[in-house]
């Protein structure tokens, strides 16, 4: 009887630890899952991560490409201000070269007409 108690007994044990063993294979199942899940979301933060990076390098990239064509239209307003500023001094030395030509001209005619 006692051999039969201690059988049950044995058995009983076995029978929980059993449960026990299975137990925890089902939470291994559990936290193996979750790690699956976490290494997926890890991945996924450091691609949208990567993914804002370029876009910080492709906003800096632009700045500095309106930057250095603000300063290519400043370099071109400039040279052609210059280049318009130096068509107005030719053209005004031209009509004050042409006016002195003119007035010695007049002054030539009418030298000659008190000649005569």
């Amino acid at each position: 009887m006692k051999k039969q108690l201690a059988k049950e007994e044995r058995l009983a044990v076995e029978k929980k630890i059993d449960e026990l063993i299975m137990l925890q294979a089902e939470e291994q199942k559990k936290i193996d899952k979750a790690m699956v899940y976490l290494k997926w979301f890890d991945a996924e933060l450091e691609r949208i991560k990567e993914g804002r990076r370029l876009e910080i390098i492709e906003e800096q990239k632009s700045r500095e490409f309106k930057a250095k064509e603000k300063i290519r239209l400043e370099k071109e307003a400039a040279i052609k201000a210059k280049q318009t500023l130096a068509e107005q001094q030719r053209e005004e030395k031209r009509q004050k070269q042409m006016e002195k030509e003119k007035r010695i001209k007049e002054e030539t005619q009418r030298k000659l007409d008190e000649e005569k």
